[in-house]
């Protein structure tokens, strides 16, 4: 398969996560669900057209990433649309970056005002690489979180009865 180096806005966009730091009691995405992880120098995300969710979730379970706190563990994922991401800010960049073993992957970087990488090589977790966490999270741009078995837990469906009594 053919992995176009554009990403469409309307493209769904997936980054995993670990709780109970990543999200909050109502399973909603924090700032720290865009926390770079042990040696990202930039934001990874994968291209949910081109990966499967469970094969993404299967994957995001291997990788050794140092967690947010001892209690943390996988979790899941939050799905992003990348129209938001690029509606954001000029400063917060979006594009493919495969490489041999994540044909689908895709990074969010952010730029300073002459250009470079706000986000630096080999940069582990700079205090100012938090600005770009808290914007993703405040922007409320996340679609969807899913549980490790790829189940929707926020937003929660209402039922029926709920719907019926609001109307």
């Amino acid at each position: 398969m053919i992995i176009p180096k554009e990403i469409d806005n309307n493209e769904p966009l997936l980054r995993a996560v670990s709780a109970p730091s990543c999200l909050d009691g109502e399973n909603r995405a924090t700032h720290l669900a865009f926390r770079l992880r042990n040696n990202e120098k930039d934001l990874s995300l994968s291209r949910l057209l081109y990966e499967e969710l469970r094969l993404f979730l299967k994957r995001s379970f291997r990788i050794n990433f140092k967690f947010l706190s001892l209690k943390d563990a996988p979790s899941g994922a939050v799905e992003l649309n990348a129209g938001e991401i690029n509606g954001l800010d000029d400063h917060i960049v979006l594009r493919a970056t495969p490489h041999k073993t994540l044909v689908a992957h895709a990074s969010i970087f952010f730029k300073n005002e002459d250009g470079t990488n706000f986000i630096g090589k080999n940069t582990t977790d700079p205090v100012d690489s938090s600005i770009l966490g808290y914007e993703l999270a405040l922007a409320s741009i996340v679609r969807k979180v899913y549980d490790k078995d790829g189940k929707v837990i926020w937003p929660i469906a209402k039922s029926m009865a709920e719907e019926k009594n609001a109307g």
